[in-house]
């Protein structure tokens, strides 16, 4: 079995099945040329995740994801890289699924990049990259993912990107134009023309990010975001409209010894469907690493989302942008649907601690703990689902999470993942959560 897995006399070594000089020849045929892919498979199965209530139907869903890559760069000048990526991810459904029936969903195939970049033209200090990016700024707290509805298959977003270096005082500003399409096929078409969303409204935005490298063992950093929401797929709360100005800090303190700590905050506001906005959203983790051969670390994390009141004519539910995307579960991204949209949390107090380890250079084991609270115990949309929602608490329950992760070679790496909610007094019924998934990937 190791041997088909590519490890050597030792588990876990650094080798492969053809010699590596053969590898990257293979990968670069042309000085000017580079190309390579992956493919993940994964089993996931959750049990009451999406209705919260075991009573509902489809409270269990069973499915495996064969995602497929392949990807091609070509430096056509010393300064000029042209790069695109090809993506397709079928599904087997073993358990009914809300929008699919048992069986093959073969999807469809997309670009999910394709972009230029120019760095230093005329030996300024920018860097443009213009078309479907990948963008991930900071820990992804409010920029990693834009496209929630199709998982993890994608990430980008249509964008044209420029980064400043500012070299004297160690500083750069990475400014973004964004016009994102709702649909698959608003800019480059889909290979086999099935038409889906991939968001639930056409977005446009705007954004700054400036990192500032100037203090020793520090990572100061400033955002402010515009995100315009217009052509809703479906009227809300599915699609929005509106506009959402957010603004905040994010420092980074790591002297390179046992403790570290983040945090991040933003201050939200702007009309979102007819409504004004102002919200509030937090998020800090403090860790510390004992620095033994095991790399032991333990954290303590908290985030705060802010909840819409629904006493005032204000909408004080925090809005994560692009940055919907399971940050610290795979599980809650999907109960969350029944209040807003997939992976759109909001409404949240999560305070816990966390551990890691690696016994192995090939292997990393993880624990975490949460206790999650509502903002707001009553959220307007509570009232339409009493099925769900008690409307009676603020406590949304207990989140466990295990990991055990193992990279077998530079080709070959794995994972088993496990996560468990104990509902509390916010819902209706104390059923627990659970989601299982386990995954393999290769990378070539």
């Amino acid at each position: 079995m190791l041997a088909l897995l590519g490890a050597g006399p030792a588990f876990g070594a650094e080798t492969t099945a053809a010699p590596p000089a053969l590898i990257e020849q293979i990968k670069h045929p042309a000085s000017w040329f580079e190309w390579g892919g992956d493919f993940r498979w994964r089993h996931e199965y959750m049990d009451n995740g999406i209705t919260v209530n075991r009573d509902l139907p489809q409270n269990i869903q069973s499915y495996q994801r064969y995602r497929a890559r392949i990807w091609g760069q070509a430096s056509l000048r010393t300064n000029f890289l042209f790069k695109t990526r090809l993506a397709a991810e079928p599904r087997l459904f073993f358990e009914p699924y809300p929008t699919y029936s048992s069986g093959l969903d073969w999807g469809e195939g997309v670009i999910d990049n394709l972009y230029f970049q120019w760095s230093r033209p005329a030996s300024l200090p920018v860097v443009f990259k213009v078309g479907r990016q990948d963008v991930f700024l900071g820990n992804g707290w409010l920029m990693a993912d834009g496209t929630p509805l199709d998982g993890s298959r994608t990430y980008f977003v249509d964008a044209a990107r420029a980064t400043v270096s500012w070299d004297a005082a160690n500083t750069t500003a990475d400014l973004f134009y964004i016009d994102h399409g709702a649909w698959n096929d608003r800019w480059l078409p889909p290979i086999n023309h099935l038409r889906k969303p991939w968001v639930e409204q056409d977005e446009r935005g705007a954004a700054v990010w400036l990192a500032n490298r100037s203090l020793p063992d520090m990572e100061l950093d400033g955002f402010f975001f515009y995100k315009h929401d217009y052509h809703p797929v479906r009227p809300a709360p599915a699609g929005s409209k509106g506009d959402l100005y957010t603004i905040g800090p994010r420092i980074v303190w790591d002297a390179g010894g046992p403790w570290q700590c983040r945090v991040e905050g933003a201050f939200q506001w702007g009309e979102k469907n007819g409504n004004d906005v102002e919200a509030y959203g937090a998020n800090a983790r403090l860790t510390y690493r004992f620095n033994d051969p095991w790399k032991n670390q333990v954290w303590l994390a908290y985030e705060h989302l802010s909840g819409d009141d629904p006493s005032t004519s204000k909408n004080e539910e925090f809005d994560l942008l692009w940055g919907r995307w399971p940050r610290w579960s795979e599980l809650y991204i999907y109960s969350v649907f029944l209040e807003t949209r997939p992976s759109q949390i909001s409404n949240l107090n999560r305070l816990g601690p966390g551990w890691q380890c690696s016994p192995a250079p090939w292997l990393t084991t993880s624990l975490e703990y949460a206790a999650l609270f509502a903002d707001q115990e009553a959220p307007a949309v509570s009232a339409l689902r009493p099925q769900i929602f008690s409307r009676r608490g603020d406590f949304r329950g207990h989140f466990l999470r295990g990991a055990i992760k193992c990279r077998f070679n530079k080709h070959w790496s794995g994972h088993l993942w496990g996560e468990v909610v104990f509902p509390g007094d916010f819902y209706t019924t104390r059923e627990p959560l659970t989601f299982l998934r386990a995954q393999m990937m290769f990378v070539f």
